[in-house]
């Protein structure tokens, strides 16, 4: 899908589309996840609205770390297709992990690492770059007959 076609979607929507793609994948995330602390950051138990995070709000720097998130796992959800994705099952179990913030993490964010490595395929997908291989310890693609390898 062409980013100029993809889905405008709410706050919500997003949200819930990237939890409904993990689901429909048999990753339904877990309530103390980073995916489901950042449901709670922004949405009530009742799923309402929690309001604005303003910058003086203690959990502005986790509202805004998990708005670059869940934009990017909605675009790799969006453009990588669903048959790929689902041989891709252990790298998606990986960007379910780690905290919100990544400073927050005790040793190396594996999730994140993984999620800018699918989040890079799916930039080669979306430009039409193909094939697109997940292989480690490269994301490769192809562009004008030249193999790029994307560390």
């Amino acid at each position: 899908m062409a980013a100029d076609t993809l889905p405008r979607r709410t706050l919500g929507e997003q949200l819930d589309f990237v939890l409904s793609s993990f689901e429909s994948l048999g990753l339904p995330p877990n309530p103390s996840s980073r995916w489901g602390r950042m449901r709670r950051l922004f949405f009530d138990k009742d799923g309402l609205p929690r309001g604005t995070i303003t910058p003086a709000d203690p959990a502005h720097d986790s509202a805004v770390e998990a708005q670059r998130d869940l934009n990017q796992v909605a675009f790799i959800f969006d453009v990588i297709p669903e048959t790929e994705l689902a041989n891709q099952v252990e790298k998606l179990q990986l960007v379910l992990n780690d905290p919100v913030l990544p400073q927050d993490a005790e040793r190396a964010s594996t999730g994140r690492d993984t999620q800018s490595e699918l989040f890079a395929a799916a930039i080669c997908w979306n430009a039409g770059l193909l094939p697109v291989t997940l292989d480690e310890p490269d994301v490769r693609c192809i562009c004008s007959g030249v193999i790029l390898a994307l560390p």
